[in-house]
């Protein structure tokens, strides 16, 4: 797929736990992709008792990833990100 360079869009990362322990400690990690700049990127929880890393940054995302605080089974978290084509 190509996208004009500076053309905006997002994705979302869907990020699930089936169980059947707690997930506690996971990491979330989304390597630089080539031509894109992330600009920023958020945190929600869509299913479930999981809890959002706080202070999200795009240099964790790419960078080392980010802990999971809370991820018990069951649940689920949306990492969306926007950005940009390079």
């Amino acid at each position: 797929m190509f996208w004009p360079s500076g053309q905006d869009f997002a994705y979302a990362l869907l990020v699930s736990n089936a169980g059947p322990s707690s997930a506690a400690g996971a990491l979330v990690q989304d390597p630089v992709a080539s031509y894109f700049t992330i600009d920023s990127v958020t945190c929600s929880v869509t299913t479930g008792a999981a809890v959002c890393p706080s202070s999200l940054t795009v240099a964790e995302l790419q960078g080392s990833g980010r802990v999971i605080p809370m991820f018990p089974p069951g649940s689920s978290l949306t990492f969306t990100v926007n950005g940009h084509a390079d």
